[in-house]
């Protein structure tokens, strides 16, 4: 477990700095809290409108909540954060078997 203990100045800003940024990227503030809400009263009350409720598929339900990386660029546009995955397509990269590291990631996100 990683500690969050901040015995310097330099470890604080450091920790400090990490964990608003992870929550920034997550969109957890109260505006994107009441966004969803509003959205998802919206659908509710077409599905009452038209008196069913459809349950989305697994896909529609995984194409909603995938993480777009692009967010990090979006929102914190200065930061020395270097994206290790998923890979830029084409910008290569080998594991250490010697593997692509791009062939690696599609062969694990199937595999999921």
């Amino acid at each position: 477990m990683p500690s969050f203990r901040a015995d310097t100045e330099i470890d604080h800003d450091i920790k400090h700095d990490l964990i608003l940024n992870t929550l920034q990227i997550l969109q957890l503030s109260i505006e994107s809290r009441r966004q969803l809400e509003v959205i998802l009263k919206q659908e509710k009350n077409l599905a009452n409108q038209y008196g069913h409720l459809r349950r989305m598929t697994v896909k529609e339900h995984s194409e909603r909540v995938r993480f777009d990386h692009n967010l990090i660029d979006k929102y914190l546009p200065k930061s020395n954060y270097k994206r290790i995955y998923p890979v830029d397509p084409g910008s290569g990269g080998v594991a250490a078997n010697g593997d692509q590291l791009e062939d690696l990631y599609v062969k694990l996100e199937k595999s999921a």
